[in-house]
């Protein structure tokens, strides 16, 4: 019996692969099984992925037809799924972690009672020699919700990755990744947060190195569904917090979703391709939140929702904190001033179209 099923999902990453189940090997925590799944990659990781099986008892790997990454996941769910292991963590076949990355994140659920446990990452470009040294970290738990009510940075508490995370197996007894979704943790990490009340862990320590892979999606160019995906995704969170009645969640994401659409507007509203998706999203939102508009937060209702949708509101939300602020630091009458001189030119500034 292994306690931990540490899932790698492995495509195309021949050079990077050995990297990774290496930072894994060396973990100090031993209680664990390595699903290497083979997602029906075209250079010699299966070939690699076989010669760390032969050597390890502890390591199994699945060779499946590509699928994608959601497919491949979900291949390496189900396959812990028949062994007697309680928790999950997902490591991405170009990323690599510290040697005591089990070790915190399994003690920290443990010691806390936490269902999920998360910890800090570190984006690296290039090779990375040696680790940082872990004596005494910060270990934090509380509700999920007041975690993300804190505003943490992305790289601090990462509500949307896979990765860098270690779940309890059963929270994905009704959960799987969208296959054929190119942002496919976008539509799944929060609902595992969610779906126990139980409370969630942070461990305050870079336990996780993400490599910024140029040839990656995430820093491939723009194309349809990647917009698809991106939008489709902030629609399914919106209606998930509206259910849940998590207000300032919805609030959160909606200003996120405008402020991500305005600048794809700018960006790519001139191209025929992007500019037919971003119209129908456009659409998409406004009868989404027709049907919601009553109980909406009253931050969102104060200016309308069409007028966060075209950008103004999110301008005028913006003036008005620089207004307070200004306020506090240099008195009322000098704010006034700087309101007069800057509210109607903030107020009917065009977005792009």
């Amino acid at each position: 019996m292994s306690e931990i099923s540490v899932i790698v999902p492995v495509y195309k990453v021949e050079k990077y692969l050995s990297r990774c189940v290496d930072s894994i090997l060396a973990q100090t925590y031993k209680d664990y099984e390595l699903i290497l799944v083979d997602d029906g990659s075209p250079d010699t990781c299966p070939a690699l992925c076989d010669e760390y099986a032969k050597k390890y008892s502890f390591i199994h790997v699945i060779h499946k037809k590509n699928g994608g990454l959601s497919d491949a996941r979900n291949c390496g769910i189900d396959y812990a799924f028949t062994t007697d292991s309680e928790w999950l963590t997902f490591i991405d076949s170009d990323d690599w972690v510290h040697p005591q990355f089990l070790e915190l994140l399994i003690k920290a659920c443990k010691d806390n009672g936490a269902d999920v446990s998360s910890c800090t990452f570190e984006p690296v470009n290039g090779v990375r020699n040696g680790y940082a040294q872990i004596k005494d970290c910060r270990i934090e738990t509380d509700t999920v919700v007041n975690l993300f009510a804190r505003r943490y940075g992305y790289d601090t508490f990462n509500i949307i990755s896979a990765w860098a995370k270690l779940y309890k197996k059963s929270l994905f007894e009704k959960i799987r990744y969208p296959k054929g979704k190119l942002f496919e943790d976008s539509y799944t990490t929060y609902k595992l947060y969610f779906a126990t009340e139980s409370k969630k862990a942070v461990v305050h320590a870079p336990l996780y190195y993400y490599f910024v892979n140029e040839n990656g999606i995430m820093h491939s160019e723009m194309d349809v569904n990647k917009m698809e995906d991106t939008f489709d995704s902030y629609l399914e969170k919106l209606e998930f917090f509206h259910k849940k009645g998590l207000g300032f969640l919805f609030e959160y994401f909606f200003k996120d979703y405008c402020l991500k659409l305005n600048s794809y507007k700018k960006k790519y509203g001139k191209n025929a391709l992007f500019k037919n998706v971003l119209l129908r999203h456009d659409e998409n939102v406004k009868v989404f939140l027709r049907a919601y508009y009553s109980s909406l937060p009253k931050p969102l209702k104060k200016y309308g929702y069409k007028k966060w949708i075209n950008g103004t509101a999110d301008r005028l939300d913006v003036f008005w904190c620089d207004y307070r602020k200004i306020k506090n630091g240099r008195g009322r009458l000098f704010a006034n001033l700087w309101a007069i001189k800057n509210y109607f030119k903030v107020r009917f500034l065009r977005s792009a179209k």
